[in-house]
């Protein structure tokens, strides 16, 4: 028989064991891990059933390893609810051709007033007067990061279209990070309507990419951006 110090020496070990076991097993009910990240790059982590073969304390080393990987690996920047991407009061007109993205819709008698670019106190939407300004592209950085499935959601409402020259069109674009996601082109004349469009992104774009507005058309209308936002993907 051992002796008695030996004896607690055992017992508090197994204490020990039993004690590791129940919290490593409590850690799912199923005495397994399988937790995937929901970002499309990051792979998936899944833990095999803990079985007796691993001692104790191995089998807690593992887990606690495993979820502080999936701790670093699934930090998921995607918005959970629409998230505006824009401010309204935040863009600035593009005036170096090399920089606009728009530029080879550029006509040669092109003119753009500052006072053509404002935001309409009622609606607070970013409104551009083509009697004014023409052509105008404006840029700003995303207020958010987009991650691929991600919405890009654009409402762009403009006003009765009218022009002096017959096969007059106007014309309204969105790009972000370099790649026009989004146009649309209006023959002129045209009643008063509202264009909206859900875009999906296809690759995943840091905050502070550069985004930029186009409008331009033929004649004296109004355009106004009234929303654009960022949107989880439906199944999210």
């Amino acid at each position: 028989m051992a002796s008695l110090p030996r004896r607690i020496a055992l017992l508090a070990l197994a204490a020990r064991g039993r004690s590791l076991h129940a919290t490593s097993r409590a850690l799912s009910p199923e005495s397994g891990v399988a937790r995937s990240c929901s970002r499309p790059a990051t792979a998936a982590i899944w833990l095999r059933p803990l079985g007796r073969e691993f001692g104790a304390r191995r089998r807690a080393v593992f887990v606690h390893g495993l979820l502080a990987l999936c701790a670093l690996g699934c930090n998921d920047a995607r918005v959970k609810e629409p998230t505006r991407l824009a401010n309204a009061d935040q863009w600035a007109r593009v005036t170096d051709p090399a920089s606009d993205l728009f530029a080879a819709m550029r006509p040669a008698d092109a003119t753009c007033d500052a006072s053509g670019v404002y935001v309409d106190p009622t609606t607070m939407g970013l409104e551009i007067d083509t009697g004014l300004c023409d052509y105008v592209t404006l840029a700003q950085p995303t207020t958010v990061e987009l991650i691929a499935g991600d919405i890009v959601e654009i409402v762009v409402y403009h006003d009765v279209l009218m022009a002096l020259t017959p096969d007059a069109e106007g014309y309204v674009g969105l790009a972000i990070d370099g790649e026009v996601i989004w146009e649309m082109t209006v023959p002129i004349p045209r009643g008063p309507e509202t264009l909206s469009e859900e875009i999906e992104i296809e690759r995943d774009i840091p905050a502070g990419a550069t985004m930029q507005l186009h409008v331009h058309n033929h004649g004296a209308n109004t355009w106004e951006l009234q929303s654009l936002m960022c949107k989880p993907p439906a199944s999210d």
